[in-house]
């Protein structure tokens, strides 16, 4: 479960905090959670990759008897970047960035390696890998523009936006081709929004957290079988 509240400097600092936000089962709405042990997962803090610790909870209740996940809201489920960073990164190649691009970088806070002069920009790149690096930030690219495909369905059904919008949106030559479908969705999520003029980067993290909705609640009993929901959603690429 994807817990609000606790911000990434917090996290990096005591990543046992997030214990005390997670004091009732979201099933039972029993006080009986107890911790349930942790395990190591590297994360993204303001730029950086840094070691970490994801912990779980487990409900007592007898009824009820779940594992949560607690992962913090900023990093995006599966995922070892933030939201916010991948969001960022869409909305810049929908713009027409390119992935080799350092300048995004930048932007975001990583920290570039010194180029050598004897080495092209393009072999260095290769020898000397960004995190992300721009491989990663093109399977991104790939990856959620074809999950937004799978979702225009289900979003047009939502959305007053007649259908006729799609052409139009096929002859901006900006749009990347495999894009077009992200940016079609990202175009239904803010006509849906209840913010006005909702900017395009927030409405790409809220489609985000629809493609990739937050782990689900597991029994108690070994298996692997979702409590409540079932969300067959397969993992992105992570590194």
């Amino acid at each position: 479960m994807s817990v609000e509240g606790i911000d990434d400097e917090t996290y990096r600092e005591n990543p046992s905090a997030i214990l005390a936000y997670v004091k009732v089962c979201p099933v039972c709405n029993s006080s009986h959670v107890v911790r349930n042990g942790s395990y190591p997962r590297p994360i993204q803090v303001r730029g950086q990759i840094l070691p970490s610790v994801i912990f779980r909870k487990l409900c007592r209740n007898p009824v009820c008897a779940v594992s949560l996940t607690l992962l913090p809201a900023f990093i995006l489920p599966r995922h070892r970047y933030a939201r916010t960073m991948i969001a960022a990164w869409l909305v810049e190649w929908l713009a027409g960035s390119p992935c080799r691009n350092p300048a995004f970088l930048q932007e975001q806070g990583v920290r570039l390696p010194v180029e050598d002069p004897l080495m092209s920009k393009s072999d260095f790149r290769d020898a000397v890998p960004t995190r992300p690096s721009y491989q990663l930030m093109w399977r991104w690219s790939r990856f959620f523009s074809g999950k937004a495909a799978q979702l225009l369905g289900y979003l047009m059904s939502l959305s007053a936006l007649n259908r006729t919008a799609w052409p139009d949106l096929r002859l901006r030559n900006h749009v990347h081709r495999c894009g077009r479908e992200l940016a079609l969705a990202v175009q239904l999520v803010q006509q849906r929004s209840d913010t006005p003029c909702l900017p395009p980067s927030e409405a790409m993290e809220l489609l985000l957290t629809i493609i990739v909705p937050s782990h689900g609640i597991l029994r108690d009993t070994g298996s692997s079988v979702l409590y409540g929901k079932n969300w067959p959603v397969r993992a992105g690429p992570t590194d």
